[in-house]
C-alpha cells in the first residue's frame, strides 16, 4: 500500500512539474536590443512638429515613427524599456510580452509639451533608452541628438525619394482662442461687410475664399503699415 501511495505521489508531482514547465512559461532570454531615429529626420529633433503631430497621433491612436526599438529574443520573456526623462520628455516606460525572434517597436514618448512651446533657441539633448529582461538591465542606447527652435517649421520633407508637405503644421502656431485672434477676426468682419462670419467650410467654397481674402488684405495693410512706420 505505501509503495502504491509513493506512486501515485511521484506521478501527481511529475504532472504538476509539467504543468509549469510548458511552452507558456517564461524564462530568461537573450536579447539583442537596439534603437534608432527616423534617417529623414538627421538626429533633429523639431519641437514644432512634435506639437503639430500631436493632434494626429491622438486621433489615430498611433505613435509617429520619431524612433524605432528592436528587440531579438530566443526566447518567450517579459521586457520592460525605459526612456529617461530629458529636456524634451518625461520618463516613459513600455512593457511587452516577447516571444522568440524580432520585435520592432514604435514608442510614444510623454514629451514635454509646454518646454517645447516656449523652447527659442536650439539646443543638444540626450535620450536613453534602457532595456530590462525581468526587471535585469540586458541594453542601453543613449541618442545624442539636436533640437531646433519652435520658430523653425518644418515645410517638407524628402522621405524614400518622396516628397512630403507638412504646410499644415503652421496652423500649430495659431492659437483659435486668443483674445488677439479673437480681436483681430471682429476687426476684418467690421471692414467687410459682405462677410456673414467666419464659418470655414460650412457653407460653400466660394464664401471660404472670401473670408481668406478679406485675413488676407488686413494682413498685407498691417504690414504696409508697419513698413511705413520704420521708414
Amino acid at each position: 500500500m505505501k509503495t502504491k501511495f509513493s506512486v501515485l505521489f511521484f506521478s501527481m508531482l511529475m504532472l504538476l512539474m509539467n504543468g509549469y514547465s510548458n511552452d507558456d512559461a517564461i524564462v530568461e532570454a537573450d536579447v539583442d536590443f537596439d534603437v534608432t531615429m527616423f534617417a529623414e529626420f538627421q538626429k533633429t529633433l523639431y519641437p514644432s512638429l512634435i506639437l503639430g503631430l500631436t493632434e494626429l497621433e491622438r486621433q489615430e491612436d498611433d505613435a509617429v515613427d520619431y524612433f524605432k526599438i528592436r528587440l531579438k529574443t530566443n526566447a518567450k520573456t517579459d521586457i520592460k524599456i525605459v526612456i529617461e526623462e530629458s529636456k524634451l520628455n518625461y520618463e516613459t516606460i513600455i512593457n511587452r510580452k516577447a516571444v522568440s525572434g524580432m520585435i520592432e517597436l514604435v514608442p510614444s514618448l510623454k514629451w514635454k509639451y509646454d518646454d517645447l512651446k516656449n523652447m527659442s533657441q536650439p539646443g543638444l539633448v540626450d535620450i536613453t533608452f534602457i532595456c530590462y529582461d525581468q526587471e535585469k538591465e540586458i541594453g542601453r542606447k543613449n541618442l545624442k541628438l539636436s533640437y531646433r527652435a519652435i520658430n523653425e517649421c518644418v515645410i517638407a520633407a524628402k522621405i524614400e525619394e518622396e516628397i512630403f508637405s507638412f504646410h499644415f503644421l503652421m496652423a500649430a502656431y495659431i492659437n483659435e482662442d486668443s483674445p488677439i485672434v479673437d480681436g483681430f477676426l471682429k476687426d476684418v468682419l467690421r471692414e467687410n461687410a459682405s462677410l456673414m462670419g467666419f464659418v470655414g467650410y460650412q457653407r460653400n467654397e466660394e464664401e471660404v475664399v472670401k473670408q481668406v481674402a478679406a485675413i488676407w488684405v488686413k494682413c498685407n495693410f498691417g504690414l504696409v503699415k508697419i513698413i511705413k512706420q520704420i521708414i
